[in-house]
């Protein structure tokens, strides 16, 4: 896997808070991908230009004039894939 893979699709509300929003995307990640991402260990980061911008902290609502696209960071010690 490389450090920017795509993952997956996911529509988010403008006003919804983004630990909401972090754990309803890690839950996703793991059924559509098969990848289980532990939410504390995770951080969702906007997307500015074709890099990360800052982390986005869990009390933020989400505007969509904040950015349209946004990364999942997590470390690859804090990856397991899911063996069904």
């Amino acid at each position: 896997m490389q450090t920017t893979d795509f993952l997956i699709e996911w529509v988010i509300a403008s006003g919804a808070l983004i630990s909401t929003i972090r754990a309803e995307i890690a839950a996703e990640v793991k059924l559509k991908a098969g990848l289980t991402v532990p939410v504390e260990h995770c951080r969702l980061r906007t997307k500015k230009w074709k890099e990360p911008d800052r982390p986005l902290i869990d009390c933020e609502q989400y505007e969509v004039s904040s950015g349209w696209e946004l990364y999942l960071q997590v470390g690859r010690e804090h990856i397991m894939n899911v063996v069904e």
